[in-house]
């Protein structure tokens, strides 16, 4: 499988995506429904980037036909 994400962009949604799984730990959000609701949609996003920062891969850059990696 190709990787299509860069070094940088792997960082980037490393580090943001852990900062979103985060988000619902804080309490700041959950306090009504929609907190919770947007709690749940950062834990999907955090989730989502990580694991995109972690494989090098990204499907939506896929579609698009971008690509960030630097080809050697």
């Amino acid at each position: 499988m190709d990787s299509n994400v860069g070094n940088l962009d792997r960082m980037m949604r490393i580090v943001f995506g852990f900062l979103l799984l985060s988000v619902p730990f804080t309490n700041f959000l959950t306090s009504d429904w929609i907190g919770q609701l947007m709690a749940g949609v950062a834990i999907i996003v955090g989730a989502t980037l990580v694991l995109s920062g972690a494989i090098a891969r990204c499907y939506v850059y896929k579609f698009l036909g971008i690509n960030t990696c630097k080809v050697s």
